[in-house]
């Protein structure tokens, strides 16, 4: 595939990267790095026709995931340190363990493969199709009390999520077009730019990260107000 998009800073890195090897659709998938904290990963095929799209995650052997069968979220059950799947629109999405092969060290001639549990994530419809996934790892055993919210619309031509975590509350936006005017209603953020990722905590901002931003502006507070878009910007508010 190519890379289309790369940007890093100390809030976030973005990877956005696409192949057409699927006869007449293509393939995009973006990462966005919430620093230090969690992965959004947004996997989107456009093209022609209808189709049966599977998002398959592979685990090790001894990673005993579960899943929340209200919201879909896949978890891992190691002792000391684990990782949370959440869909961002679970609406619509088959939910379901698949098994498949593993090798327990790469590259080593002569040693066996073996059987591990993988998860899968199913939509079956016409194109496009999109799947976006919040991955959140954690220390020890019981899984944080994360939620992830969809805030826009597919006519809206951009992403925007909410992330829950006690106190703190993140809203991301992202392009997918290249830079432009983005704007939800609730809660009413504001921004013209390509990706803005506004932290709160108990509502005040903290930190706003993003590529390409001009300006950015939360329930009417201005958090980011540049004279030329800005290529690579991480600014601490201090709320």
């Amino acid at each position: 595939g190519d890379t289309d998009r790369w940007v890093s800073n100390a809030g976030l890195d973005y990877l956005s990267a696409s192949h057409d090897r699927y006869k007449g659709l293509v393939v995009r998938r973006s990462i966005l790095f919430v620093k230090p904290d969690y992965w959004l990963v947004r996997d989107e095929i456009t093209g022609e026709g209808s189709h049966t799209y599977d998002q398959n995650w592979h685990f090790p052997e001894d990673a005993g995931i579960t899943e929340d069968t209200s919201t879909h979220a896949v978890r891992t059950n190691y002792p000391d340190g684990n990782l949370l799947l959440l869909p961002v629109n679970p609406s619509g999405l088959e939910s379901q363990e698949t098994e498949f092969r593993i090798a327990k060290k790469r590259m080593a001639a002569g040693y066996g493969e073996v059987t591990s549990k993988g998860w899968q994530y199913r939509r079956v419809g016409a194109t496009p199709c999109v799947f976006e996934t919040l991955l959140y790892p954690y220390k020890g055993a019981s899984a944080p009390n994360v939620s992830v919210r969809q805030l826009s619309q597919p006519a809206d031509g951009f992403t925007a999520v909410e992330v829950r975590n006690g106190k703190a509350r993140d809203y991301i936006v992202i392009s997918h077009s290249g830079p432009r005017s983005m704007r939800m209603a609730q809660p009413l953020i504001e921004a013209e730019g390509e990706i803005a990722v506004i932290r709160t905590i108990d509502g005040r901002p903290m930190r706003v990260s993003g590529a390409r931003l001009k300006s950015v502006k939360l329930a009417g507070k201005v958090l980011v107000d540049e004279a030329e878009p800005r290529e690579d910007l991480d600014r601490v508010t201090g709320g």
